[in-house]
């Protein structure tokens, strides 16, 4: 949906609550900005995914 495998989309992840435990796939391949893994990285299920990601458009204004 955001893009191709492989696909770089930039973002920031906020919110008020505590993921407790991940038991289905990770989403995505969260990085921080040093290229550090990041654990919150969403979640899915089948055709169900999940995430406190919030994508940042970076098209020129």
């Amino acid at each position: 949906m955001l893009g191709r495998a492989g696909t770089e989309i930039r973002g920031h992840e906020f919110h008020y609550a505590r993921t407790l435990s991940i038991g289905d796939d990770p989403l995505v391949d969260c990085r921080d900005v040093s290229g550090a893994a990041v654990a919150e990285a969403g979640a899915r299920r089948g055709a169900v995914s999940g995430t406190f990601f919030h994508a940042i458009s970076m098209r020129p204004s």
